[in-house]
C-alpha cells in the first residue's frame, strides 16, 4: 500500500509541475547595455510556453555566455511562471585608437564595440598603433605586433598588481619609445619591457606617490632619470 501510494504520489507531483500553471509567462532580462533584452532571450534559447522545471538553466547560461558582449550570464526561475535573465557585459580593458576611432577591448583581445568618440568607459588607451586592423567581434593577438605586445605585457604586469587603475595611455612612438601616462598628468618613458621590467618596484611607487608634472625615463641598468614637463 506504500509503494502504491508513493507511486499515486509521484504520479500526481509530475502532472502537476507539467500543468499549465507552470509555463512560462514572462523573460525578464536585466543588465545590458548594448546588447537588447531580444538578443540575449534569443541566445539563452528559452521561449515563453515551455514548462519552467524543464528549463536547464546552466545550459541556458552557456549559451548566452557566447555573445562577445557577455562576461557571465546567471537564470533565476520565479515560480511559477517568470524568468529573469542576469547579464553582465564586458567592460574594456583597453582603447585602441585607430585614425580616430575607438576599439575597444576586453582582456582577451576582443574587440567589443568601436566608436567616433572616446566613452566614459574605456580602460586604458593605446596609441601609435594605427596599422592594426580592427573590427567589433574579431580577436586580435597582441602577440602579433612587437608594438602591441609589449603594451600589452606592460598592462598585464601593473593589472597583477593593481596599479592599471593610475594608468590613461600607453603610446607607442615611432621611434620605438613607449610613454605611459598617468591620471595624475605624469608620464614614464621606457624603451623595452626589460627596462620597464627592471625598474618595475621604482615605477610603482612613482604611481602612488609622484604628484608632480613631471616625466621620467627608465633604462636597464641606469637610474631614473626626470625632465618637468610644462604643461602651459
Amino acid at each position: 500500500m506504500i509503494i502504491i501510494l508513493t507511486i499515486i504520489a509521484v504520479i500526481a507531483a509530475f502532472l502537476f509541475m507539467r500543468g499549465n500553471r507552470f509555463d512560462i509567462a514572462k523573460i525578464t532580462v536585466k543588465g545590458t547595455n548594448r546588447l537588447s533584452e531580444q538578443e540575449v532571450i534569443s541566445a539563452s534559447g528559452l521561449t515563453e510556453g515551455e514548462n519552467i522545471f524543464s528549463v536547464n538553466a546552466s545550459k541556458a547560461e552557456k549559451r548566452i555566455e557566447k555573445l562577445f558582449l557577455v562576461e557571465n550570464a546567471s537564470i533565476v526561475k520565479h515560480y511559477p511562471d517568470s524568468i529573469e535573465i542576469v547579464v553582465t557585459e564586458k567592460s574594456p580593458f583597453i582603447t585602441v585608437v585607430i585614425e580616430g576611432k575607438y576599439y575597444a577591448m576586453d582582456k582577451n583581445g576582443t574587440v567589443i564595440h568601436s566608436s567616433d568618440a572616446l566613452e566614459s568607459d574605456y580602460g586604458i588607451l593605446l596609441t601609435g598603433v594605427d596599422d592594426l586592423d580592427l573590427s567589433v567581434g574579431s580577436t586580435y593577438s597582441f602577440s602579433q605586433n612587437a608594438r602591441t605586445a609589449i603594451a600589452y605585457e606592460v598592462m598585464q604586469k601593473l593589472m597583477g598588481q593593481g596599479y592599471t587603475r593610475f594608468i590613461s595611455e600607453i603610446h607607442c612612438s615611432e621611434k620605438g619609445y613607449y610613454y605611459l601616462y598617468t591620471k595624475k598628468s605624469n608620464v614614464i618613458k621606457f624603451y623595452s619591457l626589460s627596462g620597464f621590467t627592471s625598474n618595475l618596484d621604482f615605477i610603482e611607487l612613482f604611481l602612488e606617490n609622484e604628484d608632480r608634472h613631471i616625466m621620467v625615463e627608465v633604462v636597464e641598468g641606469s637610474e631614473p632619470v626626470y625632465k618637468v614637463i610644462d604643461i602651459n
